[in-house]
């Protein structure tokens, strides 16, 4: 049976607390928006949020007036992302879904999968399902826009390193162990929350990310059915560079 490792159990109560000033939200909603545009795609176009998490991305195109649906494989970011949602004047609809097995009601004009949500499918094969899924549910011309953490960082940045988080009473440790043999990268993850006697818990959570090369995703994304796919190595459409942490992808059905 496949593996997938996308989902997230404590860790979805702290996760917008850590990451609180990063990713460039902004940045990153600019970049979703350049693109939309420049694939004529209206601002009343419905678009799918692959691997939502807490909804951030999702209920920021929302407030840009997009017609929005969230897919997450974790209950507990869906219940944080629907009440982030709630007074929106055009709420997305969310939904709990693994990726691997994508179930829309009919096609979307196009879909988003942030934050290197695609290095938590952890074989070639779960790669080839979620890329078909989706492919399947896009018209011909319509952009599947994605990042993947690159083999540089998980090489250099992640590899055996080992990082510290601190905001508002909660402190996290984060081990990385990266096996280049497998592409894959153990996280584990260890949570100290304050409670209101000023005593910290603590909590413990494991995650996997792959590895997957730019070869390896372009030769998914054409058995699948893609048309074309131009990579990038930021937010600025910059040339993808061997020393790039990221990669950023626009395939178009």
């Amino acid at each position: 049976m496949s593996n997938y490792s996308l989902q997230y159990g404590i860790f979805a109560s702290f996760y917008d607390k850590l990451m609180d000033d990063s990713p460039d939200y902004d940045g990153w909603t600019d970049f979703l928006k350049s693109v939309l545009d420049s694939h004529n795609v209206s601002e009343r176009a419905q678009i799918l949020d692959l691997a939502c998490g807490t909804g951030e991305f999702t209920n920021r195109l929302a407030l840009l007036g997009y017609d929005m649906i969230g897919v997450d494989l974790s209950g507990e970011m869906l219940a944080l992302a629907r009440e982030k949602a709630s007074g929106l004047s055009r709420e997305p609809l969310f939904l709990e879904q693994d990726m691997r097995y994508l179930d829309l009601y009919g096609t979307v004009d196009a879909v988003v999968c942030c934050l290197d949500s695609i290095n938590y499918l952890l074989t070639s094969r779960d790669l080839a399902m979620t890329f078909e899924r989706v492919k399947l549910f896009l018209p011909s011309g319509a952009p599947f826009i994605f990042d993947v953490n690159t083999k540089y960082k998980f090489e250099n940045e992640l590899a055996q390193n080992a990082y510290v988080y601190e905001s508002d009473g909660v402190f996290c440790t984060w081990e990385n162990f990266y096996n280049p043999k497998t592409s894959v990268c153990d996280f584990r993850l260890t949570f100290f929350e304050e409670g209101r006697d000023g005593k910290y818990r603590r909590y413990e959570e494991n995650q996997k990310e792959r590895m997957y090369t730019d070869k390896a995703i372009k030769a998914a994304l054409k058995k699948a059915g893609f048309s074309s796919v131009s990579v990038y190595g930021d937010l600025d459409f910059s040339t993808l560079e061997e020393t790039s942490t990221r990669a950023f992808y626009i395939a178009i059905s």
